[in-house]
């Protein structure tokens, strides 16, 4: 989400009226919802984590491939079937590597080629594992006799855990279930290093921490395929919510703000405006972190891109 939650404080009297914070990525609230798989929004992923890579079409061709891969080796997955080929490889990899058994890895169970019967779309499926951190660049191909049908380059960052810490704890004397209650935020950072190479392509540092570091990482190597254009690649990086439907519970019902703020504590919430993932103080530590929406169904993944990673709220 790119958000910019400068903290404009409660209007009084004779004060004009607070507004909603600006959406730094540009896009329009209630557009319509575009596919995150058009972009390379990056899926994330701890350490030891299966990542399942999902692409989907309606070409009725693909039909003729349906089944599980002909070939799994450690950096691939491959279909060839009745003139239908698809092939998911690894391409590149930032992270340490010191023998054949360390890194992302195809898992050799799961993958296939099938039927989506609630879209109707035909689909691919792949899975990835790494024991060590590392952004992984996966790159997927699909054709039909020879004719290419899609082309998709996959992004995942596998992530060591950084740091743990408990925010906001507020009171621990209200009973449970009590209004407003207690909202406890348990923010987590991910670690994910980055080897001279991609330094050198991309402009990166030699580590990338979670979710502090997720502009970086977007302005260094965002890319989107032609149907999205007329802004920057690293906005649709946004997957959180500022193209999403209004919120139900925000004063005026902007697309940004799905908090109520009757669940915190009295005199924590700096601005009525509080975002569905910032804390009570209505604060928004680290701009355009990754979040864990994807929009409408246009995403067919066990993983969505961009999973979040920054807080969990837990109500007493």
């Amino acid at each position: 989400m790119l958000v910019t939650a400068a903290a404009i404080a409660v209007s009084t009297a004779g004060a004009a009226a607070e507004q909603p914070p600006a959406d730094a990525s540009g896009l329009v609230a209630n557009e319509p919802a575009f596919n995150p798989q058009e972009s390379n929004v990056p899926y994330l992923a701890w350490n030891g984590e299966n990542v399942r890579l999902v692409k989907c079409t309606h070409d009725v061709r693909v039909a003729d491939g349906i089944g599980g891969p002909t070939s799994v080796t450690n950096n691939s997955v491959l279909f060839s079937r009745n003139g239908v080929d698809a092939n998911y490889a690894i391409y590149a990899y930032s992270g340490p590597q010191e023998n054949s058994f360390d890194g992302p890895k195809a898992v050799t169970t799961g993958a296939a080629i099938f039927r989506d019967d609630d879209s109707g779309r035909f689909c691919v499926r792949a899975s990835f594992i790494s024991n060590k951190p590392g952004i992984v660049i996966i790159k997927f191909t699909l054709a039909w006799h020879g004719i290419l049908l899609a082309q998709h380059d996959f992004m995942v960052g596998w992530m060591d855990i950084g740091s743990a810490a408990i925010t906001n704890a507020g009171s621990v004397t209200e009973n449970p279930g009590d209004e407003p209650g207690n909202s406890v935020n348990a923010q987590v950072t991910g670690t994910i290093p980055v080897n001279t190479q991609f330094q050198g392509y991309y402009g990166l540092p030699s580590q990338l921490v979670m979710p502090d570091n997720w502009a970086d990482w977007a302005n260094a190597m965002a890319t989107t395929d032609d149907n999205l254009s007329g802004l920057p690649a690293s906005a649709y990086w946004d997957i959180h919510d500022s193209s999403g439907p209004q919120g139900n519970e925000s004063p005026d019902g902007s697309p940004d703000v799905h908090v109520d703020p009757l669940d915190c504590a009295p005199g924590t919430v700096a601005s009525k405006f509080v975002d569905q993932v910032d804390n009570c103080a209505g604060t928004d530590e680290a701009a355009m972190a990754p979040r864990a929406r994807s929009r409408g169904s246009s995403v067919t993944s066990s993983t969505s891109p961009g999973r979040s990673i920054r807080a969990t709220r837990i109500r007493s």
